[in-house]
């Protein structure tokens, strides 16, 4: 006993902070869990027989318990978050609420890394306010509640950067390796991240060049994920006798970017566009019977040649689902899913309706379709829209305050972050998209609330005397 007061006593102001918003956060995380009841029944059920993400991955976990090896695995997933769901199910029973109940703590444990992360590159106060941010991230904590990879993913994803600092920072190989390792966890769960270790390799060989013992060190990161990756590529080979991790990437490419694109360009409904893509692409290559990893890479090669020959019109829409994941509430949604408000469809047509009408009146029936919902997504949309003009804004002076003060290997570094995952957001771009970057932007805006603060505070002595 007296060792823990010894302990507590000695704890920094700054700890006692740290502490308590962490503390704060899992109260608020789990008041959510208990209020809006994510793992009832009714959630699951409409979840699950939807056919979505949520119901692929509770279905291949109980494949998984059941046959006790990966056997028949949906290779358009990767086996990371099926995986762990399948351990907790082992243990815990076949609970979705269970799963979703130790997501909550492990978003605490994202929040206290993005708070060592921010606190690395700029002070601990920072950090500290770049935590409070993104605790109350409305859609971090939304996908949080839900059977979803990303609140896992982003975990494993900010040790591993946090690792990455501390590596370049102490020089230890031993930390080089572990992020190597953490990296390739991190691509199980989301083959998003899978070019990321390749290409932020290839920035640090670049911008360390002059030090080849640090140079040999990124070397020995990159082999350990690659080597890491490699099971999975053979696994692949064994079962369907073509090389590649997933089928996600030639799929979604072709299904969602190429056919959202090609049906926003036609006009043509978009699953009339997914079937002709599939007949055109099957033609051309003979597919007829392949295996689904080649089927997958011959879908990425006629997406590559559309997006060549639709360049321009391509970066239009890719540009638009950037925005779109950046600036989306997703309030329907989120009110739908908890409430069964189901109002999605009404509010679609509204905003169908008023594409003919000019820009001002575009603008009007947009607004009107916004309060065209129930009071909850109203409330909800004005909830998101006032944090996000608070985040966004004082982000954009945290970006004019590193530029004033040339912190650029800062910008450089955070600035490839968001730029690689906005950039594969893409045509699709739902806020699901942007949630790896929440919290890298929540540390500029923490940096300009910081600067906003001290001026203020400078400005009141002034006046005070």
């Amino acid at each position: 006993m007296k060792y823990l007061q010894f302990k507590i006593s000695s704890l920094k102001k700054q700890d006692y902070y740290l502490l308590s918003l962490l503390l704060l956060t899992l109260i608020v995380r789990l008041v959510f869990f208990f209020l809006l009841h994510p793992y009832s029944n009714d959630i699951m059920d409409k979840e699950f027989s939807s056919g979505g993400d949520p119901a692929n991955y509770h279905e291949m976990a109980v494949n998984i318990v059941e046959s006790r090896s990966l056997e028949n695995f949906n290779p358009k997933k990767v086996p990371g978050y099926p995986v762990a769901i399948a351990i907790v199910y082992l243990i815990f029973g076949p609970n979705p609420a269970t799963v979703i109940l130790l997501q909550q703590f492990i978003s605490i444990l994202s929040i206290y890394l993005l708070i060592q992360i921010a606190s690395l590159l700029f002070r601990p106060k920072i950090g500290l306010v770049a935590g409070i941010i993104y605790a109350f991230d409305p859609h971090s904590i939304f996908y949080s509640l839900t059977l979803m990879s990303e609140t896992i993913f982003i975990c494993i994803f900010l040790f591993a950067v946090y690792l990455l600092l501390r590596s370049i920072q102490t020089r230890k190989l031993s930390y080089f390796i572990y992020t190597g390792i953490l990296l390739a966890t991190g691509t199980y769960f989301k083959n998003v991240l899978i070019y990321f270790p390749l290409l932020l390799s290839g920035l640090l060989l670049i911008y360390y060049r002059q030090n080849r013992l640090l140079m040999s060190k990124i070397l020995i990161m990159l082999t350990m994920y690659c080597m890491l990756l490699l099971p999975w590529f053979f696994y692949n080979y064994s079962q369907y006798g073509s090389i590649g991790f997933s089928t996600l990437r030639g799929r979604n490419m072709l299904l969602y970017n190429v056919a959202i694109c090609e049906s926003v360009r036609t006009g043509k409904d978009i699953q009339l566009v997914r079937s002709e893509l599939k007949e055109k692409a099957g033609e051309k290559y003979k597919l007829e019977g392949k295996d689904p990893i080649y089927v997958a890479k011959k879908y990425a090669s006629y997406s590559h040649n559309y997006i060549k020959s639709n360049l321009f019109y391509y970066s239009l829409i890719h540009l638009r689902g950037i925005r779109n994941a950046i600036f989306d509430q997703s309030r329907v949604k989120i009110v739908d899913y908890f409430m069964d408000k189901e109002e999605q469809s009404s509010y679609s047509y509204k905003l169908k309706d008023v594409n003919r009408e000019m820009v001002f009146g575009k603008a009007m029936g947009r607004f009107r379709g916004y309060f065209n919902t129930s009071k909850e997504a109203v409330i909800l949309g004005i909830t998101i829209s006032v944090y996000m003009i608070i985040v966004y804004a004082s982000c954009v002076i945290g970006l004019f305050t590193l530029v004033r003060r040339h912190r650029y290997k800062i910008l450089l570094f955070i600035g490839f972050i968001l730029i690689y995952f906005l950039g594969l957001a893409g045509v699709v771009g739902i806020v699901r998209y942007k949630l790896p970057i929440v919290p890298f932007y929540s540390i500029i805006s923490a940096l300009g609330i910081w600067v906003v603060y001290i001026k203020f505070r400078r400005s009141t002595k002034d006046v005070t005397g």
